[in-house]
């Protein structure tokens, strides 16, 4: 049988099951793939979580928009969400205790899935280097904080996404993240960008400790699952969800 979804050790060993990384499939509506596939695969993932509760999504920008579960669901009216399209622009979803499922999509840029461990609150984060340089992950932690939870009680897992080897970008990306690029070879204009630590840095930045980070380190581009990757497939590509829900 075909893996669904990976979870992240940390946010198991935290309290919350219901969470995970698609690692098959294909997720995005308004891709190559048949409609009815893409509808096929949520109504599988949905069935093998078990869940009555409804999918959240955003439409993402690449900005730092973050979006509370309870004005997604006004917005969802009585739609599921887990066979339609979403409504509302953001880049990050919250929620301080909605029976809802959070989702995000990916292919290449980083999920980051967050949970409290003393509220039960969680986040989904969609992080590419423009929604890190906008400061989407500081402002994801920022208004958990504000909601109630203490900071050294978050943990997050950093999903999916591409790699420091297969990252090649120029002096523009390299001028945003210069804590996590190497140059490749002198003065050539060319750097290895890795998003990961990018993302791990913002973490740390926010105020979290390495401890309270996991990172997956599974690559879309070259790992042997083959997920999806826009920068090897191109507009062609499918999109990876993952989600989360409060406990």
């Amino acid at each position: 049988m075909t893996k669904l979804f990976v979870q992240s050790k940390m946010l198991c060993e935290a309290g919350f099951p219901l969470h995970g990384f698609a690692v098959s499939g294909d997720y995005r509506f308004d891709g190559p793939a048949p409609q009815n596939e893409v509808v096929a695969q949520y109504r599988a993932l949905r069935a093998a979580l078990d869940t009555q509760w409804p999918l959240l999504r955003l439409q993402q920008v690449h900005g730092d928009g973050v979006v509370d579960a309870e004005t997604a669901l006004a917005a969802l009216g009585q739609d599921d969400g887990w066979t339609s399209r979403p409504s509302l622009e953001g880049d990050a979803l919250l929620s301080t205790g909605a029976e809802a499922v959070l989702g995000v999509l990916t292919a290449d840029c980083l999920p980051i899935l967050v949970a409290c461990t003393d509220t039960g609150h969680v986040a989904a984060i969609h992080a590419g280097w423009r929604g890190l340089a906008a400061g989407v992950v500081r402002r994801t932690i920022r208004q958990l904080a504000a909601a109630g939870s203490a900071i050294d009680a978050m943990r997050c897992a950093i999903g999916p996404g591409i790699c420091y080897h297969c990252y090649e970008v120029g002096d523009d990306l390299a001028d945003k993240f210069p804590e996590s690029v190497d140059p490749i070879g002198k003065n050539t204009g060319a750097w290895l960008l890795d998003l990961p630590n990018a993302a791990e840095v913002s973490l740390i930045g926010a105020g979290l400790s390495t401890v309270q980070i996991e990172r997956l380190d599974i690559c879309t581009v070259c790992a042997p699952e083959g997920l999806h990757s826009h920068r090897r497939d191109g507009d062609k590509s499918g999109r990876q969800l993952s989600f989360i829900a409060a406990r």
